[in-house]
Order: structure tokens, then sequence, then C-alpha cells
């Protein structure tokens, strides 16, 4: 369907106007969401013929969002599912306050701000959300980040405008092991064979450190050129201009400023975790406490003796494995036993008391 944005509204009402079923409500959703669209482009024209047909003046805007609004509670009266309504209500509520909303993506202060708060690997996560997939359907490319400073390797993959991101530290050893390692031991697995094999698999790879990686989001077009030339941001395969493209695959408008209020309402305390041996440290520790909380409850409510005993085999376990690929060491068996005894006093409740704590290594 082509024609004007005054086309495009009339043919909006009359489908909201005369729906009868739930398709033309969706139909004027999606006429509503091309003119919002409109509106936010920032394309110039290439003579005035084009001009006039493509623009858009603030009342069709404002009359856009009605539309829209009136379509989506339009769709949340079809809804038999409560999940179902909520979306659709809360988006309609989101469009009515779109003007405020579009005040949120903060300026470069905040967008400094959460680029260095916010974990490297929820940085990742923001990304598919907030991809232009209707623009790149067709479009078929991967892109390898290597950060020397923490050893780690992240590939965002885009096939048919769908985005995945991966760490590869987990990514090649569980997923892509027998098509990428099949000839090589775990223990020959550095980060030199993953960088070979980061080349090998994605079109643009780079090498960076993560300080540049928060600053490269945060900064502008001039200051992404200047990084590349002063050699924060090394092109190790592809060219600057793939890489430098990237970022054009992406809205450019994050919500910065609510990220930070949501940061510093939940009093938000992002640890950096550069090794798995820290993820397995933290397992044990709340194992140990869980084990002696179970412990104290067997002793007081049942009134028996308790032995607890939990093994933990590298044959089984996803955490002994990637602790191999750590620390270089592969752990035959780790066991952590507790045992726990009554003690009676008299004229008192028994009250438990640990016995003995220990860990048992065999390597």
């Amino acid at each position: 369907m082509v024609g004007s944005p005054g086309v495009l509204l009339q043919t909006a009402e009359q489908s909201l106007l005369h729906h009868a079923k739930r398709d033309d409500c969706q139909w004027a959703l999606q006429l509503s969401d091309a003119l919002l669209s409109l509106s936010n482009e920032k394309c110039l024209p290439t003579d005035e013929e084009n001009d006039n047909a493509t623009k858009i003046t603030k009342e069709e805007t404002v009359k856009a969002v009605e539309i829209g609004i009136n379509a989506l509670q339009c769709l949340a009266s079809y809804m038999t599912s409560a999940n179902g309504r909520n979306y659709y209500l809360t988006s309609a509520y989101e469009l009515m306050n779109r003007e405020k909303s579009l005040s949120i993506f903060g300026n470069k202060q905040d967008r400094e701000w959460v680029s260095k708060v916010v974990p490297l690997e929820q940085l990742f996560q923001m990304l598919p959300v907030r991809f232009k997939a209707d623009k790149m359907q067709s479009f078929n490319a991967s892109l390898c980040f290597h950060f020397i400073d923490i050893k780690e390797f992240y590939l965002l993959i885009v096939r048919d405008g769908v985005v995945e991101v991966c760490l590869l530290f987990f990514f090649f050893h569980f997923f892509y092991l027998d098509m990428f390692l099949s000839n090589e031991k775990y223990d020959d697995t550095n980060s030199d064979i993953l960088q070979k094999r980061c080349i090998d698999f994605a079109n643009c790879v780079s090498e960076l450190t993560s300080e540049a990686f928060r600053s490269l989001i945060a900064a502008d077009a001039i200051t992404g050129a200047l990084m590349y030339s002063t050699g924060q941001v090394k092109i190790i395969k592809g060219s600057v201009f793939d890489f430098s493209s990237f970022r054009g695959y992406f809205q450019a408008h994050i919500p910065y400023k609510l990220a930070k209020n949501q940061c510093l309402s939940q009093i938000c305390i992002c640890f950096s975790f550069n090794s798995v041996f820290v993820y397995l440290l933290c397992f044990w520790f709340f194992l140990i406490l869980g084990l002696i909380v179970v412990g104290f409850l067997t002793v007081y409510i049942f009134q028996r003796d308790c032995r607890l005993e939990i093994s933990l085999h590298n044959s089984i376990s996803f955490y002994a494995s990637v602790t191999i690929f750590t620390s270089k060491v592969k752990y035959k068996r780790l066991t952590v036993s507790i045992a726990f005894e009554r003690k009676y006093e008299e004229k008192k409740k028994p009250h438990p008391k640990i016995k003995n704590i220990f860990l048992k290594w065999k390597i």
C-alpha cells in the first residue's frame, strides 16, 4: 500500500472505526507504527516531490499516536490471556507517554555512567533488542570482539534479522566443540586457539580492551573514529568500515537514563567476574551454607543425627568442567562433607553442633 501520510491515516481510521475482527485493529496498529517510524526518520529526500510525499506534520503524528493507542486497546479487548492483555495495555500506556519517554535517552554523561557501571555481558545483551530488524531482514554477518584485558571473546551473529550474542569462552567449548576443536585437547585450548577459530569463523574480528569498548558505546561518531586512528581498537580481520558500520545496525537511542535511575533506586552493585573460578567458589560457598542449614533443621525438627555428603564429578558437572578450562587443572573428584550430631544438656532442648567440616580434593 503506497500513499501519503494522510492516506495512511485515513485508512487506519477506517479500519479502526469499522473493525469487525481482530485483524482490522492489527492493520490499524501497523499503519500507525509506519507513520510514527516515518516521523522519527532523519533522512534527506532527493527531490521536492519525495519531500511532499513523505513529509508528516505534527498534527498527523499526534493523530497517529491516538490511532495506535486505540488499536492497542482494541487488541487488548480480544485477548483472553492476562499476559497478552497486560502487554497491549502496557504498550498503549507507553505510547500515551511517548513524548516523555523520548527524554529518557539522556545525554552523554548518562551514557558514560551506564557504560561504566553495567557489566560487559549485560551491555551485549542490550544489543539484540535494539537491532533494526525491519531494515536488515536479509542481512547476515558475524562480528567477534576479543577483549585482551579480561581474555574473553564475544561473538555477534546476525542472521535473517535475528541477533545472537555468544560468550565464546563457553560457546566454543560446549556448542561448537565438535566443529572447531575436534582435533585438540581441552588442556590445549587457550586464547590463541580461540582467536584463531574466531578469525576463521567471523567476518570481522576486533581486538580491544573492555574499557575501550565501554568508551566506544558512549562516544559519538567522531570520537569513535579517533579510537580507530589511535590504535585503541585494532582490526584483526575485515576493515575499519565493516567494524564501524555495526553501530548502524542498532538503534542509537538506548534508555540510559532509565537504566541509571533503576541502578540508583535498586542500589545496583555490579561485580565483574573475570574468571569462572569465582563462580565456582561462590557455588561451593552457598552449597556448604545450604547443607549447614539443612543439618540444623534436621536436628531441631526431626531430632535425629544427620550426615550430609555431596560429591562433584567432572564427568557430570558443569562447574567442574568449566574449572578445567580456567585453571588448567582437571579435578577427578571433589567432595564436601558436613557431619552433625546432637548434644544433650540437662533440661534443655537438644541443639546441633557441627562435628566436622572437611574438603577433600583429589587431583
